[in-house]
């Protein structure tokens, strides 16, 4: 279970990135830096295609460095809010929709009702789903169907509160899952989601077995860096956010971004995996980035 086999930076957008990063500690220098390039590239009619993408979320982050994390205590919507901000130009001009705002997940609401229907006989009273943060959908016409959930806490929280949540969001895209493979039997057997404590967070694969086990891997860690002095810590965060893009695409109707073999071993487990037990060692000790 892993996203090698789908596209990340390119050569080029990895290349630019390194010459930012060789700009300095200068921030109107580094911003004087990507307004040049993106004028280049603009000038091209490359202002659609990844490196020009790419720099807008780098200038996005590096413009907002007094924001992010500026106080632990900041509510999860306000780091949600911050991190939808960069998955709105990565996203721009796909079918990939996202809704926010504590928005309640149709796919949870099917799963109550069936297992009201299963072990509650007589029960009528109203279902709700669980809300969440952040829900991709695919969307085009009216149609709207769920594909990834995905949580966020505030930096200050405990770390049982850390774990309940990650059981919540597996346990909530396990229902989109479920409800995804049903409809469409032959094409959805796994789906990604991100997972956040502040500005720390990771990006995780969730898989349907064939026996109907759900099977969770974490595919990498994402953080934002609070200054540009660690501006070269992002470059991990943005190529798995490409690379996210690249499985989602595939999802709402895209060509697949095929590069080479999927590899990492297959470990079977329940949905209280590995995956919930890593996140809670994301701690204030991971914000060495500050």
């Amino acid at each position: 279970m892993s996203l090698d086999r789908y596209l990340g930076l390119t050569t080029e957008s990895s290349d630019l990135f390194d010459d930012l990063v060789k700009i300095g500690e200068d921030i109107d220098d580094v911003l004087e830096f990507m307004d040049y390039q993106k004028s280049r590239l603009s000038k091209a009619k490359k202002h659609d295609e990844q490196p020009y993408l790419m720099l807008l979320i780098v200038e996005q982050v590096v413009r907002n460095f007094t924001r992010w994390s500026v106080n632990d205590n900041e509510s999860e919507l306000t780091f949600c809010r911050r991190f939808a901000a960069l998955l709105d130009i990565l996203l721009d001009a796909s079918d990939i929709i996202m809704v926010d705002g504590e928005y309640t997940s149709e796919a949870t609401k099917v799963a109550i009702d069936f297992n009201k229907t299963i072990f509650d006989l007589g029960d009528q009273s109203a279902t709700f789903g669980r809300k969440i943060n952040l829900i991709f959908k695919y969307g085009r016409g009216k149609q709207r169907v769920e594909i990834s959930s995905n949580e966020w806490k505030r930096a200050c929280v405990s770390d049982d509160v850390k774990t309940k949540q990650q059981c919540k969001n597996l346990r909530t895209n396990a229902c989109i899952l479920q409800q995804l493979s049903s409809t469409y039997p032959h094409d959805f057997n796994e789906l990604v989601a991100m997972d956040f404590i502040g500005d720390i967070g990771y990006l995780c694969m969730l898989k349907k077995t064939k026996d109907d086990y759900y099977v969770a891997k974490i595919i990498s860690k994402l953080l934002i860096p609070h200054n540009i002095a660690n501006i070269a810590l992002l470059k991990p965060t943005l190529d798995v956010m490409f690379r996210m893009k690249s499985f989602l695409t595939p999802m709402v109707g895209y060509d697949r971004h095929d590069h080479g073999h999927q590899s990492g071993d297959v470990q079977a487990t329940s949905l209280q995996c590995h995956a919930v037990l890593e996140l809670a060692n994301l701690s204030s000790d991971d914000h060495h980035h500050k």
